[in-house]
């Protein structure tokens, strides 16, 4: 048997309760995700990982049925499978291609309400070959081709959740960065390619109060104060590069988080409110309703159901209605920009008369969910921030992230825009930092 499993039965002996996680595991659905084809250099393809398992059942735990062990072995056991994950998924490369056609484009800039779509060209017309792709345009090609039967319950794809997703089946869009090489843009009628892997997987447990009611400072450090199962969340971070015959075009690096399921017999907290300190140069009302939701979906050949499926949103997930998606919202804020690059902050004309500025880069977080039919505000103003400071990400993880850009691209930095999307109670629903410089 392969040196790695043998260490993983041993590591495992002593933590894993097999009667607590033979209910909580599907094995058939654990065996069909984690894919041992991909891992053929790790000569793990031919083992069956129920096999694993059930083997081990059967050899050290016969006698331990009636053993519970704690929330803190559990935790344990679960961070150790999270990290056997890790290992195997880290080592996936997935490259696939595509032509970037001109119709997808111009249904989104449809689908968003746009006058233009890029450089006056009216979203009514097909835009010509040559024509640039806006920032975050490229989410409508390079899309997902899974068979239904391939999908999870929810409706979204299995390739890049976590191996215990019978447990953490709820999961959102926490933000990203975008990275756009002005030397090497993306333009209709190019035949490109993208590469995807993990870059990443964090496994979290928020401390929680239920046991504990006494306030003090510790209760706010995430290592500190008892466990809570329910608030179990595994982080993981997508890297895709797009590139075309002369090298990288973009790179797009996104954060998923899976959490455990909700409890239908509860209500979901409050939707946290925090709201900007920052006074809007430029805004613009979104009322996102279902049509907007649908057309997006479609576009982005999102199954995702807490999109569209509004008894599953509300009855299943808990949310008191169906969510905006979180590509969306960043795209909106994207163009929110594009349109006020002129020196005229204050228009927003929508018709991208500013040529000479494009947008670099785009660090984004989301904080809270928008929801279908609940109008809500996106808002930018220019940052006096300097270059340094404006190249912080708003996401942690993208900060420990080292790209390695062209020094001629550096040296293009011309300033900085702070955008973010207000709910309807004025709490700050997603906020990113975008650097624009000369084309």
């Amino acid at each position: 048997m392969n040196t790695n499993l043998n260490f993983l039965y041993r590591s495992f002996s002593s933590s894993i309760n097999f009667k607590h996680y033979s209910s909580s595991i599907n094995f058939k659905h654990y065996s069909s995700l984690i894919n041992f084809k991909h891992y053929s250099s790790r000569n793990y393809q031919n083992y069956n990982i129920r096999n694993f398992f059930t083997s081990k059942v059967n050899k050290n735990f016969n006698n331990n049925d009636n053993n519970n062990d704690d929330d803190n072995d559990n935790n344990l056991t679960t961070k150790k499978l999270i990290s056997y994950w890790k290992s195997l998924a880290l080592t996936l490369v997935d490259t696939t291609h595509d032509t970037l056609h001109a119709t997808p484009i111009q249904l989104l800039s449809i689908t968003l309400n746009r006058k233009t779509l890029i450089n006056n060209i009216p979203s009514t017309e097909l835009p010509p070959l040559g024509t640039p792709l806006p920032p975050n345009y490229h989410l409508v090609y390079f899309l997902p081709k899974d068979y239904d039967n391939e999908l999870a319950p929810d409706g979204y794809k299995t390739r890049y959740s976590p191996p215990l997703s019978i447990s953490f089946t709820k999961r959102m869009w926490a933000g990203g960065e975008l990275l756009f090489n002005p030397r090497n843009p993306l333009l209709i009628g190019q035949n490109v390619q993208m590469t995807t892997k993990i870059r990443d997987v964090e496994y979290k447990i928020s401390s929680s109060n239920r046991n504990n009611n006494n306030n003090n400072n510790n209760n706010n450090n995430d290592d500190d104060g008892p466990k809570d199962e329910t608030n179990e969340k595994v982080f993981v971070w997508l890297e895709k590069e797009i590139s075309n015959e002369f090298g990288w075009s973009l790179k797009d690096t996104r954060c998923l988080v899976y959490m455990k399921p909700h409890d239908s017999s509860l209500k979901l907290p409050p939707r946290k409110i925090i709201k900007s300190n920052k006074e809007p140069e430029f805004e613009k009302i979104i009322y996102p309703s279902e049509i907007l939701l649908f057309r997006f979906s479609a576009l982005t050949f999102n199954s995702h159901r807490i999109h569209y499926d509004h008894e599953y949103s509300t009855k299943v997930e808990g949310y008191p209605g169906c969510l905006v998606h979180g590509p969306l919202t960043c795209t909106l804020l994207l163009d929110l920009i594009r349109d006020n690059l002129s020196n005229n902050n204050n228009s927003n004309n929508n018709n991208n008369s500013n040529n000479d500025l494009i947008i670099k880069s785009f660090s984004y977080r989301a904080l809270s969910p928008l929801y279908v039919g609940e109008e809500f505000k996106i808002c930018g103003k220019k940052s006096i921030k300097n270059n340094n400071n404006n190249n912080n990400n708003n996401n942690n993880k993208s900060n420990n992230n080292n790209h390695h850009h062209d020094n001629h691209i550096t040296s293009f930095n011309e300033g900085a825009y702070e955008v973010w999307a207000e709910n309807k109670e004025g709490g700050i629903a997603m906020k990113g930092t975008a650097i624009v410089c000369n084309k």
